[in-house]
């Protein structure tokens, strides 16, 4: 069987993996991971369950001691005919060809600031500035709408039928990084909620050689994304306090 991994690993609950399914083939996939524990996720849209390839056992024992998150590679299948993964580095591949998995995770808002995967940071001042005419909110609205989710946030929790979602090997079509969710993290955060779910989605990655190629352009992208994102940051946190 083949699969895609995820370029980075993701701190889980690991209530949330000892209930899934294990793979029918988890003897004979296992090995392809280092990691203690493996999610292949299925195809929402296609009906298709996630699975744990890896790690049921130490899911449970790690439930039962209370340990909140472990970590977790991310596999999924390709979604796109082979010849034309190439192209899963592109946004207009991306949208056709994208898939959620079925099952939901629960995942540390802070964890995901540390991880630098968020293509930006949302703040109520730059909330829901959205390019696409058909899906623009106008600036007299934005927020208040921040601020509406952020009152939901505060006094409801985090509401799992609204999770984040990451993409991984999104990035040039070989780094994972948020793809939906970027103002949820931010109120989480500034709401002081931590514990928050999350889906993943997963279109395809490019064939090795590219890939090779791909990888310093994207981690240099993720670098600099991640500088601007911290000096966002700051300043935020500088105006805050200065209120």
């Amino acid at each position: 069987m083949k699969f895609l991994k995820s370029s980075e690993t993701y701190k889980l609950d690991p209530k949330d993996l000892a209930s899934l399914p294990v793979h029918p083939d988890a003897d004979r996939l296992e090995g392809r991971f280092s990691e203690d524990f493996a999610v292949l996720i299925g195809n929402a849209q296609k009906g298709e369950a996630d699975f744990l390839v890896k790690g049921k056992a130490k899911a449970f024992k790690a439930a039962e001691n209370g340990i909140e998150y472990v970590p977790a590679r991310i596999a999924f299948k390709n979604n796109m005919p082979r010849f034309l993964s190439i192209l899963s580095m592109f946004k207009f591949a991306r949208k056709k060809f994208k898939y959620s998995s079925a099952g939901i995770y629960h995942i540390s808002a802070k964890e995901i600031r540390m991880m630098g995967i968020e293509r930006g940071i949302r703040t109520k001042e730059n909330a829901y500035g959205i390019r696409n005419p058909k899906w623009r909110i106008p600036e007299s609205k934005r927020a208040g709408k921040y601020e509406e989710l952020s009152k939901q946030i505060r006094e409801q929790g985090y509401k799992d039928e609204h999770p984040i979602s990451i993409m991984v090997c999104r990035s040039f079509g070989v780094l994972d990084t948020l793809d939906q969710g970027h103002h949820r993290i931010s109120i989480c955060l500034e709401q002081g909620v931590d514990r928050i779910a999350v889906e993943f989605r997963a279109v395809s990655k490019p064939p090795l050689v590219f890939a090779l190629l791909l990888w310093l352009p994207a981690k240099a992208k993720r670098i600099i994304t991640k500088i601007q994102n911290d000096k966002q940051i700051n300043f935020h946190s500088n105006k805050s306090s200065m209120i």
